[in-house]
Formats: C-alpha cells, structure tokens, sequence
C-alpha cells in the first residue's frame, strides 16, 4: 500500500510538473496571508480569531476565502478582505499568498491555494485540543477524499507548521498526522483569546432585554452517532424536566443555554419545541450566533459538556463545569474512545441523569469545590492563560 501512494505521488508530480516550475516564476507576497474554515461555508473557529487579528494589524493583508454568501456579504460590510474562493480575486490572492490558515483540511479555502506549493506555507491551527481519539473524517463525499489524496501527493505534505496549545495535544497530533516534530509550534488558539474578552455577547444582550439574569449556565453536549438507535436523545432518555431546572434557575437568577450539534435538533424536537417557550430555558441556534460559541464563553459562569474538548478552553477562566456523562458507557463503547483517563481530566463533578444535573448545579452555583483541580488540568493542557495566542503566532511567523 505503502510503495502504491508513494508511485502515485511521483506519478502526480510529473504529470503537474509545470506548475512545480511555476512556482519559480509567480512571486510570493509575505504581507498577504488566506484564511478560511470548514470547505469555506463557515466563519469561526482559529483561523477566524487569527484572521481578525490580521486584519487589525498594519502593513499586513488578510483574506477571507468563502463560499457562503453571508459570510461574503458581512465582511465585506466590515471593510475586510473576503472573496469568494474561486472568484478570479479567490484565486489570484491564493497564487500569491505566503501563508495559507486552515481549521479542518484543504478544501477550507479551495483547492488553487495549493497550486504553487514550494514557496506556499500551509499552517494548520485545527479546532481544539483533542480529547477523542482523531479519526479521518467519515462525512467526505468521494471527490472531496481523491482530491485531498492528490494534493497532498503533490504538495508532499499534510502542512509547513502546526499550532498547539500544549505538548501533550502536540505529541497526540503528531502521532495522528505523523510530520516531522518540528512543524509543532506551541502557542495557544486563536479562539481562546476571545474567551478573555469583557465585551457582553449581542446574543446575550439580546436577552436581557427580556429577563433579568446574573449567572450564565452553557450546555453543550458532543454529538452523537448510534447507528443502532437512531431516535437516541439526551432529554426524553435521561429524565429531563423543565419544571425542575427552572426552579433551580429561578432561586439563582440564572439562564440555561442549550446548543446543540445541528444534527441533533431534530431528535430533540419535541422538547426543544416545548422549551420554546421559556423565558430562562433557551435554545441556540447556528443562526443565532454566527456558529461561534466563544464571545458566549467568555460570559460563562457554568459550563455543562460531557465528552467535547471546548471545556479545556473553558479551563483558562478557571470555572466551575459540570460533566453530563449520561451515556458514557454506550459512547466509550461505539465512538472513537478517549486519549486520556476520563475521570482524571475532567475536573468536575459528573452526573448521571439530569435530576442529579439538577442538584449538583444548585450546589455549584452557591460552593465551587473544584478551583485547585482545575487549575492542575489546565497547566496539561493550555501553556499560556494570557488571551495573546492570535498576537503570539503573529510574531511567530511575520519574519519567516
């Protein structure tokens, strides 16, 4: 298999051997950096955060590669740089561009950024510390997995460099993505920074227009994929009552976000349709909030997740979380599995059901025992709790 990728990959260089050469020919602008995110449907994520940062920073040209309509029309608005990625501009800037920023894979910012490879940097910032074991993404139409294997036998490289937010997360990636270890740069997400942010998200202004609230409480389950039980909800399954969780949000003057993966909406329909309805229960949408959770984070005085890595984010403000493992047997035993020692890095306490969700939260709303634990697991896994992430890969790069 081995010898099979390696005779495709010479056969795939010779057959585009001109543009190899071109690379000589089309100049390299070191002030022009592309960004993009998840196949360019999205804005959000690390390389949105970096791109921000970019674009505030003089003497330097960032540009945003999209194919979603929305998003072109809104930074346009704003006076940044977007284009539509395969637009004469899209392609043009790509040709020309020293750094390429992807969150996810190739097809963040279209294919023609990987033309012209030799003098081209491909940085990958990805979108997390991994907690689940990485696996090659399932949900690539075909086309997508046969040009990715073609670009990446022609470029002869996943990526230049690598940003992490911490050794262990870099040992995991390297051993997923197997490149040379010096690729790794540790330097925190760009993402992270807005966590450190004091500004009120729109979202939650939007809120407090209609009620009054001190504490923020942010659900935010994983996805799940049981391909045996395809009606699997975390609401109907687990006990969840609306009338329980309100009286506990009520004593503490608190509201109760729930965002969930989109593809679970419609498994939790019915409840979710009920639960329109309350004023301190309340659902988020993609929509509501431009897909970017982060300025909600950083407003966060609760965080309930159970399997998703956003709570080593959620560590660098060292504050209380709560691990909703309701399923953990089932989910450990048909999804990817853990890298670590479940109980040992979730510094929190867990629960089994949303009765117990309940009264722990009413507890952790008044006593928060878990200060010194979460600090011990954050020095694991983020190196850096100053929000300069964005301002330190900057630097890190501006002169290479």
């Amino acid at each position: 298999m081995k010898k099979d990728k390696l005779l495709f990959s010479i056969l795939i260089r010779i057959i585009l051997s001109p543009l190899y050469l071109a690379t000589f020919v089309v100049p390299k602008n070191n002030k022009i950096w592309i960004f993009g995110c998840r196949s360019g449907k999205y804005y959000k994520d690390n390389t949105k955060y970096l791109f921000e940062f970019v674009s505030k920073t003089s003497g330097y040209r960032a540009i945003w590669l999209t194919r979603n309509k929305n998003i072109f029309k809104k930074l346009n608005k704003q006076e940044k740089k977007c284009f539509y990625m395969y637009s004469v501009q899209g392609i043009y800037y790509s040709l020309i561009a020293k750094f390429i920023f992807i969150s996810y894979s190739y097809d963040d910012v279209g294919y023609f950024s990987y033309l012209f490879p030799l003098k081209t940097k491909i940085v990958q910032l990805y979108h997390g510390t991994p907690l689940k074991r990485l696996e090659i993404e399932k949900n690539r139409s075909a086309i997508d997995k046969f040009f990715k294997f073609v670009l990446e036998s022609y470029t002869g490289r996943k990526f230049d460099l690598m940003f992490s937010a911490s050794e262990i997360a870099t040992q995991k990636f390297n051993k997923f993505f197997n490149e040379n270890k010096k690729k790794y740069i540790i330097s925190g997400y760009p993402r992270n920074d807005a966590i450190f942010e004091t500004n009120t998200s729109h979202f939650l202004e939007n809120i407090g227009k209609k009620i009054t609230f001190k504490r923020v409480v942010f659900y935010l389950p994983t996805y799940r994929e049981y391909p045996n039980d395809k009606s699997f909800n975390l609401f109907d399954r687990f006990g969840f009552s609306e009338s329980r969780l309100d009286n506990v949000l009520k004593d503490n003057n608190a509201i109760f976000l729930i965002k969930l993966h989109p593809n679970e909406y419609e498994k939790s329909e019915y409840i979710l349709k009920k639960l329109s309805n309350s004023k301190r229960i309340i659902i988020v949408a993609d929509e509501d909030i431009e897909s970017d959770i982060y300025p909600i984070l950083s407003q966060t005085d609760v965080l309930i997740t159970d399997y998703s890595s956003v709570y080593i984010d959620f560590l660098l403000r060292n504050r209380p979380i709560i691990f909703s493992a309701f399923d953990r047997k089932e989910y450990e035993g048909l999804d990817r599995g853990f890298y670590f020692d479940y109980d040992e890095i979730t510094p929190g306490p867990k629960v089994d059901n949303w009765d117990d969700l309940c009264n722990v939260l009413e507890k952790t709303l008044q006593v928060d025992d878990y200060q010194d634990k979460r600090k011990q697991v954050n020095e694991i896994f983020n190196r850096y709790s100053d929000g300069k992430n964005s301002e330190r890969i900057f630097n890190y790069l501006k002169n290479r």
